[in-house]
């Protein structure tokens, strides 16, 4: 029977995937509003994170763009349980900064068809980070 997370729903997932930009508040109560992450302007120091729904997916590829002043930013990609938050497996490390204004990309491919990706974007103290872009493929 087709339904949220069914095997055909799964399966046409899988067949088609999926790309879009990353939205959010930088917190899972906010992950699934509609503030664009290109738009939240200046982010200070901590960690922001952003729920990326990846239903049915084996692989997710992100892509990163934008400004930071002082320190570079770090971030990570993991697969969730099902409350969305709590990680599954291990996390795969962006690689160090590019640099601004430069693509910052990393991809994870041990899912196993969870609802969620989650991105940690850590901005150092004394530290900001102004997202330009930001977009993910789930396939």
């Amino acid at each position: 029977m087709p339904g949220q997370g069914s095997l055909i729903e799964r399966a046409l997932r899988a067949d088609l995937g999926a790309q879009t930009t990353i939205t959010g508040g930088g917190t899972f109560a906010l992950a699934d509003a509609a503030t664009l992450f290109s738009a939240l302007g200046a982010l200070g120091p901590g960690t922001y994170v952003f729920q990326l729904p990846a239903q049915g997916a084996v692989a997710l590829d992100i892509r990163l763009q934008g400004t930071h002043t002082t320190v570079v930013p770090t971030a990570s990609i993991y697969a969730t349980y099902n409350d969305g938050q709590t990680q599954k497996g291990t996390a795969v490390a962006l690689p160090t900064y590019p640099g601004d204004s430069t693509d910052w990309v990393a991809s994870i491919t041990t899912l196993r068809g969870e609802r969620y990706v989650v991105l940690a974007l850590v901005v150092p103290a004394t530290a900001t980070f102004t997202p330009t872009i930001g977009e993910f493929s789930a396939l």
